[in-house]
């Protein structure tokens, strides 16, 4: 990994110091910018003065090395009090430049490129818990529901069968209608022949005070049946 200044790639050394003949050089490599004028002054070596007797770390922080590849090489810190030392334009195109080098060696800082598609995968996932909690609560409920049948005895008339699923005669009598379950013909509830041959419902001979009729009552089975029934309708 390496700081890019303008069209000048500044190269470092094994430890991680930055060669500062190449950062002079994308500072324009004018004459009276020449490191060795920056390294005698007075304030950049109290600066690496203090470097050495605080003792931050093991690494020196200036080196001068020879041959081909030599040059004088610095510590990010000196790379910041030269830049500065050059002008304050150049200072900030370093400090730019070192942080976009640091945010591409630690690629946990970048948001990654496929980011919409993480967020769409965790919306679906979202959406996938909301949904298995939702059927979660149905399957309870029906449980419930069907633990408390299961205790009943006997059939019900529409208006005690709409009690046990909490709402009205009248509108479990419309739903069931509605449904292919009921009929009328001018009188009272009649069962379709479909719900009677499932054991869903059943009709019983009843007095009233104006003689005999025939009444459709609901078994425990029926009673389950119209609990999953009206659920679904309103999931």
């Amino acid at each position: 990994m390496s700081i890019v200044l303008g069209n000048t790639t500044v190269r470092m050394d094994s430890v991680g110091r930055f060669n500062l003949n190449d950062i002079h050089l994308a500072a324009g490599g004018a004459h009276h910018h020449k490191p060795a004028y920056w390294l005698r002054n007075k304030q950049v070596k109290e600066i690496i003065a203090d470097r050495l007797k605080a003792q931050i770390s093991d690494l020196a922080p200036v080196v001068a090395t020879r041959g081909r590849y030599g040059g004088t090489y610095v510590i990010k810190g000196l790379v910041y009090s030269y830049s500065m030392w050059v002008s304050a334009p150049f200072h900030n195109q370093v400090v730019d430049a070192y942080d976009a080098m640091a945010q591409v060696a630690e690629p946990g800082h970048v948001l990654p490129s496929n980011l919409s598609k993480i967020y769409r995968e965790l919306a679906d996932l979202h959406d996938e818990n909301a949904a298995l909690k939702k059927n979660l609560e149905g399957a309870d409920e029906a449980l419930r529901f069907h633990s408390k049948v299961g205790d009943l005895k006997g059939t019900y008339s529409i208006t005690e069968a709409a009690h046990l699923l909490e709402m009205s005669g009248q509108a479990l009598g419309l739903w069931m209608d509605s449904k292919g379950l009921l009929y009328k013909m001018g009188g009272p509830w009649l069962a379709k022949q479909a719900m009677l041959n499932e054991g869903y419902l059943v009709t019983r001979i009843v007095e009233r005070n104006n003689g005999l009729r025939q009444q459709v009552r609901v078994t425990a089975k029926g009673l389950l049946y119209l609990h999953r029934r009206l659920k679904r309708a309103t999931a």
